[in-house]
């Protein structure tokens, strides 16, 4: 959970989908520094690799968080379907749908 394989697979998956929808991949990686005590502490390793890192900023997260139900989010998603995607985890499970999604 977290560790580098995990990372290497959302990494590729979230590529897959940033390509497959014209757009921009940004990382969330606010995980890393708000872990728990009751998990085994991990890192943000991609960094290692030759990878082109676009963090999400805390404002990035917070759009996302809060707007996905405003009436101009609701508008906008009517108007430009495109405008932003992303895919949350539904648990820890590998879910095959995400490949159907992208």
């Amino acid at each position: 959970m977290g560790g580098l394989g995990n990372q290497m697979f959302q990494y590729a998956l979230g590529k897959r989908m940033a390509a497959f929808h014209n757009t921009q991949l940004k990382l969330d990686v606010c995980y890393y520094n708000t872990q728990a005590g009751h998990v085994t502490p991990r890192k943000y390793e991609l960094g290692c690799f030759n990878i082109q890192e676009d963090f999400a900023s805390f404002e990035d997260i917070s759009k996302i968080k809060t707007n996905q139900s405003t009436l101009i989010q609701k508008i906008l998603r009517e108007v430009k379907p495109d405008s932003c995607h992303f895919y949350k985890e539904r648990n820890e499970n590998f879910d095959k749908n995400v490949l159907l999604v992208s």
